[in-house]
């Protein structure tokens, strides 16, 4: 395609420069494949010229619209395209100076296209071309195209923000062929047809804007053409509503009329009122809905009724109407229907009744899963590492207040199992955080509610831990004196031997300590064997950088690990330990920071509130609570900073949770915002086909 494009430009260039800016038509391309399902190729590739052309200064692209019109118009008919004087005779009906005009062949993976610019004037065959190109590739000379247009006509042009292609993507040619099928339906008011097609296609190809900005432009001219037809049903009705006359030869038909109009418009909500304003009137009910039929329009009104409240989910303003139409009209075939739909209601009126009983404690239980969730992943060893004493009481009043201090009988909607695993997970942070007291309280609370079930001798088995931890702690604090005392000896031999064996306090939350002693060391003078002392020294270094990166100090960190690549005893010394060690260092200052930086956006800054809102809102949901439901995620999305993929979550269950409480309006503004925010989400098409068929 490149001498096409090429030819293209060039030849707009010459007449932009001899006769200033001229109009210039793109005519259809012929078809000259042995296949039919290319025919609508013809409109595609001259649309797709036409749209990314008609963005250049300097030239005026006649609209394909027009083109189209006058096709119509002088019924070409079977005429080809690529004729000469047919091409000529479009250009004078379009007030064109020059048309490109041209035909195609694809032949397996391969597309030629011939074309030709023809001055309209003289009907002079301004130059001819053929191009060929790969049917995987359809746009990938598009750049060129602009490239060139910069050059020749010194235009100013940003392919990034004013094309529609992006040139890093693929546009197979089926996905072209589908693009001009639904040009083709567009031109015989087959819109909806052409908005399928093109939703099918941008499934498979989001990439492909031409698309997109054809089915936008489709959408729009559907809604506009749907708020004019309600504006016209709303005329209409209101000129009958003001006129309305019991006894007009017509009344029967006009109400059947409306009332079609308004069921295919789902516009229940006007039903019901024109229903009721029939009744004020007094219109004959018993009167025939049509000649001949034994439908009368109070049959008809009552269904109706039933139908937009069932729809319009009103469940317990159904039971009454539904009543009285069961009763009256025991022969109906609309009974079974609103038999069914009041069965329906009474069923959803019961689950509500039901969820609302039982929604107290299941809510509880849920806030106290969210807790112990958020909780027990301090225990990870990414997490609990990083965990200070400050931190670690924070996240200690979390616990004591929402599980210590729980109600017992929260704990009964737990199964065994989960009952003692997760309310006792915490119990090896406290251990971690050497926090007896609170070790305790966890080992009681697990006695106690755990009594009469299988893990009755698990939770007594804790207070094992609790003296074994008090042996340990023990033995430490005598370790942690017994060092010091060697810190502080003053001897270097004892002074090096607590530094190189420091390694077994770093689970002792010591980090202080080891931090400050094995400075002290690298600054002291060791005049022991130099074998023994670079042994030292790499342990002194290897401590200081595993304590900052254990308390998220990682400028500190840098620093030392600096000091340690510029030791000169060191270096003087090194080994493949020191190769070893150096990029242990090296890993340490990549990952570390990293690794912090997710534990505080997962724990540190995070806000459980919002993980309960989530729960809670899950837990309304499933107990047919949707007021409730809708408060709680509402909640969470205003007030949290969610990330993108729960955010997108929350938005959807909204939008779900408006149609069950019957929040039609609500559920179209949801839908518009999180197509706003999540354009290719998976869940817009399924929220637009919603909407397509929403009661109003």
């Amino acid at each position: 395609m490149n001498k096409f494009f090429a030819l293209l430009v060039i030849l707009i260039g010459l007449f932009s420069n001899i006769y200033g800016t001229k109009v210039i038509a793109i005519s259809y391309f012929d078809n000259t494949t042995a296949n039919s399902k290319y025919n609508s190729l013809s409109k595609g590739i001259a649309d797709m010229l036409i749209t990314d052309l008609s963005k250049v200064r300097d030239i005026d692209i006649v609209e394909r619209e027009k083109l189209e019109q006058l096709i119509k118009e002088i019924k070409l008919g079977q005429s080809k395209y690529f004729d000469q004087s047919t091409a000529q005779k479009l250009g004078k009906g379009l007030g064109a100076a020059s048309i490109l005009t041209g035909a195609f062949y694809v032949l397996e993976n391969t597309i030629r296209i011939d074309a030709r610019l023809i001055n309209v004037e003289t009907g002079k065959v301004m130059a001819a071309d053929e191009v060929t190109g790969k049917t995987s590739d359809f746009f990938g000379l598009h750049k060129q195209l602009v490239d060139l247009l910069i050059q020749s006509l010194k235009i100013k042009y940003n392919p990034k923000t004013e094309s529609l292609v992006d040139y890093d993507n693929k546009i197979e040619l089926k996905a072209v062929v589908n693009y001009s099928d639904a040009i083709s339906y567009e031109d015989n008011g087959l819109e909806e047809n052409a908005s399928k097609v093109l939703e099918n296609t941008l499934q498979e190809y989001p990439e492909f804007l031409f698309a997109q900005t054809k089915l936008d432009k489709i959408r729009a001219f559907i809604a506009e053409k749907e708020k004019e037809r309600e504006q016209l049903l709303l005329k209409e009705l209101n000129e009958f509503l003001s006129n309305i006359d019991p006894n007009s030869e017509t009344l029967t038909k006009d109400v059947m009329a409306i009332w079609t109009n308004m069921t295919t418009s789902y516009d229940y909500s006007s039903l019901l009122a024109f229903n009721k304003h029939l009744r004020k009137n007094n219109i004959p009910l018993d009167t025939p809905a049509y000649e001949g039929s034994n439908i009368t329009l109070g049959e008809y009104m009552g269904f109706y009724d039933c139908l937009a409240l069932f729809t319009l989910k009103r469940h317990g303003e159904l039971i009454e109407p539904a009543k009285d139409f069961l009763s009256k009209y025991p022969t109906s075939m609309y009974f079974n229907g609103v038999k069914m739909n009041l069965n329906s209601a009474l069923k959803e009126i019961e689950k509500i009744e039901e969820g609302k009983k039982n929604i107290k404690p299941l809510i509880a239980h849920r806030e106290m899963v969210e807790h112990l969730m958020f909780l027990n992943k301090l225990g990870y060893y990414g997490n609990k590492r990083f965990i200070q004493k400050k931190m670690y009481e924070k996240f200690k009043k979390i616990y004591v207040q929402k599980i210590i201090k729980a109600d017992r009988n929260t704990f009964e909607y737990f199964d065994p199992y989960d009952r003692f695993d997760d309310v006792t997970e915490f119990f090896e942070i406290a251990e971690e955080n050497l926090d007896r007291d609170l070790m305790v309280k966890i080992k009681d609370l697990a006695i106690e509610i755990c009594a009469d079930t299988d893990y009755e001798d698990d939770a007594y088995d804790l207070e094992e831990d609790i003296e074994r931890f008090d042996t340990q702690k023990e033995q430490h604090e005598e370790k942690k004196n017994k060092a010091i005392e060697d810190l502080n000896s003053g001897e270097i031999e004892r002074v090096a031997k607590t530094v190189k064996w420091f390694w077994l306090m770093r689970d002792k939350k010591e980090e202080q300590l080891i931090i400050e002693w094995s400075l002290k060391y690298l600054d002291l003078k060791d005049n022991r064997d130099d074998w023994k002392v670079y042994d030292t020294r790499m342990r002194a270094y290897e401590n200081i950088v595993e304590a900052y990166n254990r308390l998220g100090d990682f400028d500190q960190m840098k620093t030392i690990i600096e000091r340690f690549k510029n030791d000169e005893y060191i270096l003087k010394h090194k080994d493949r330990e020191y190769d070893s060690q150096n990029r242990e260092f090296k890993e340490y200052l990549r990952k570390g920071p990293k690794e912090y930086a997710k534990f505080q956006k997962d724990i540190l800054n995070h806000d459980i509130r919002s993980n309960v809102l989530i729960g809670k809102a899950d837990v309304y949901r499933d107990n047919y609570q949707y007021i409730d439901e809708i408060t709680c995620r509402k909640e969470a999305i205003e007030k949290y900073d969610l990330d993108s993929q729960t955010n997108e979550y929350q938005y959807y269950f909204l939008f779900n949770a408006y149609g069950n409480a019957g929040l039609f309006e609500k559920r179209a503004e949801c839908a518009k915002e999180f197509i706003k925010l999540y354009p290719k989400s998976s869940y817009v098409e399924s929220m637009k086909a919603v909407l397509t068929f929403s009661p109003k």
